[in-house]
C-alpha cells in the first residue's frame, strides 16, 4: 500500500490461481459486486476473434462433462472409518 497524500491510498492486489494447462483464464472482475469488463476487447488477448468459437466448445465440453456425470448415477458410500486408527487392519 502506498500514501500519496492525506487522502489518496493506492492498493495493489495479485492474486493468483494454479494454472491449467494450455488455458488462459480472463477475469471479466476482480471482486464481487463489481461491474465486468469484455474481456475480448483486450488489445493483446491472443485470438480474441475467435472467442465465440472457443465458447462454443466449452460449452460443448461442459454438456458432455453434465451427461457423463448423469451416466454415473447416484452418489457412491464410501467408508471412511470411524476416526479410531483400526481401518484396514485385519
Amino acid at each position: 500500500m502506498s500514501d500519496y497524500t492525506d487522502e489518496h491510498r493506492l492498493l495493489r492486489l495479485t492474486l493468483k490461481k494454479p494454472p491449467v494447462h494450455n488455458v488462459v483464464v480472463w477475469w471479466t472482475r476482480a471482486l464481487k459486486g463489481e461491474e465486468g469488463v469484455d474481456s475480448t476487447a483486450f488489445p493483446d488477448r491472443k485470438r480474441s476473434k475467435d472467442a465465440a468459437a472457443q465458447q462454443a466448445v466449452w460449452q460443448q465440453a461442459q454438456q458432455m462433462f453434465r451427461e457423463r456425470v448423469a451416466a454415473r448415477g447416484g452418489p457412491v458410500e464410501i467408508d471412511v472409518g470411524d476416526g479410531s486408527g483400526d481401518e484396514g487392519k485385519a
